[in-house]
């Protein structure tokens, strides 16, 4: 089995805001190529929708691994090493996710939004590190707004790819990932002051 943990992938040791950059740079690119040529205005709609999410995952993927360095320091616990892989493989998912964006925006969202389900269902507990470190149980009542949200970004992607209304269906996709970014900036900074 892979040993999957941030001190094996030596991860403070070197700038992983840069690392994950450059990880994440490929599938953004080719999101970006995918909005140029794309002829129809629903697919330009999906592909600025997953180059702004594949931004803010990037940024996430950052913050998510700085903050499980800073509460490994504090805390030793089984569920916390769980925690740290099922987020690396995650990110390695989304990734992939995005990279497949690259020749087909419809199957890489769909990589993307089951990564995004599956860590929603296996993540057990959300670390804090605002006033002291802890971790947090979380079960499947409090984590089921954003279960919900990403089972319906699921069947949105899988009905525009489908054909079903897709301009519609893009465009509130476009939505939700705004939605989604502004709401995670608010959160970001009120948990900072």
């Amino acid at each position: 089995m892979i040993n999957l943990s941030i001190e094996n992938l030596r991860l403070e040791k070197i700038n992983f805001s840069l690392l994950l950059s450059l990880v994440f740079f490929p599938g953004a690119l080719g999101i970006i190529v995918n909005l140029v040529t794309q002829e129809f205005w629903a697919d330009k709609l999906l592909a600025f929708s997953l180059f702004l999410f594949c931004l803010e995952q990037c940024k996430m993927a950052i913050l998510d691994l700085r903050q499980i360095r800073e509460v490994k320091r504090y805390i030793k616990e089984p569920r916390l090493d769980n925690f740290t892989r099922i987020t690396i493989i995650t990110i390695i998912v989304e990734v992939i996710g995005f990279y497949v964006c690259s020749f087909s925006l419809y199957w890489g969202g769909i990589i993307i939004m089951t990564s995004l389900i599956l860590f929603n269902l296996l993540a057990d507990i959300q670390l804090e590190t605002i006033d002291k470190t802890t971790l947090k149980n979380l079960g499947i009542i409090q984590k089921l707004p954003l279960l919900i949200a990403d089972i319906l970004g699921l069947i949105l992607v899988t009905l525009a790819m489908l054909g079903i209304a897709s301009l519609a269906i893009n465009s509130v996709l476009l939505i939700m990932v705004i939605t989604y970014g502004c709401l995670k900036y608010v959160r970001f900074n009120n948990s900072i002051n």
